[in-house]
């Protein structure tokens, strides 16, 4: 599996293929510096399952280079992959189209689990940049069973319904049955909204490694 990678900065390149290859061997980084060097790969390569892209490039904003791919490569998932932990940027990278921000700061596994994420099709949103801030709770809290609190915590770390299904031994069409029932007790209709909603109320989640 191909995964580019457009950042300057060697180090972390380095670092960021040591963490993915840790995880899953069969993955292949190709490495940009450039916009123009990003585009000649993306060219070369049409078997690309994933663009990562930097904000802080030298010539040109990130935004720049995720909205042309965005237009021009529509096949091709790109993410985000920044030290930003401002929330207007993750919020300027989904309207762009950028199927998820993840953040230079997150640990090996949350990295890879939000890459997974994005991968099985879903947008993978940071939780700690976009719900950090909890109001005060004018309602009655919401009373979720002991497997959709465990259900919910999987979510938050980032993981696709399979990995979830997998990690709490069940079958994957029990884990949407259960995610399904979450969104009916939070009146909510995707994962964002429901770890918005889980933040608002206060809602302890337990902690699953």
């Amino acid at each position: 599996m191909k995964i580019l990678a457009l950042d300057d900065h060697s180090l972390f390149r380095d670092g960021l293929r040591f963490v993915l290859q840790s995880y899953d061997d069969s993955i292949e980084l190709l490495e940009a510096v450039s916009f123009d060097l990003s585009l000649a790969i993306i060219e070369e390569h049409d078997d690309l399952a994933l663009f990562l892209i930097d904000l802080e490039l030298p010539s040109q904003s990130g935004f720049e280079v995720l909205e042309y791919v965005v237009k021009h490569y529509q096949t091709l998932p790109c993410v985000i992959l920044s030290a930003s932990t401002k929330r207007k940027d993750v919020e300027r990278a989904l309207k762009t189209g950028a199927m998820g921000f993840i953040s230079k700061n997150a640990k090996g596994q949350s990295l890879y689990n939000a890459i997974k994420l994005v991968l099985s099709g879903e947008v993978f949103v940071p939780y700690d940049i976009m719900f950090t801030e909890r109001r005060v709770n004018r309602e009655q809290s919401v009373n979720l069973s002991k497997r959709q609190q465990q259900v919910m915590s999987l979510i938050k770390k980032g993981l696709p319904n399979k990995l979830i299904a997998s990690q709490l031994c069940l079958s994957e069409s029990t884990v949407k049955m259960h995610i399904s029932a979450i969104f009916e007790k939070l009146q909510v209709n995707n994962r964002v909204a429901a770890l918005a909603a889980i933040s608002e109320q206060n809602i302890s989640l337990p902690h699953l490694e």
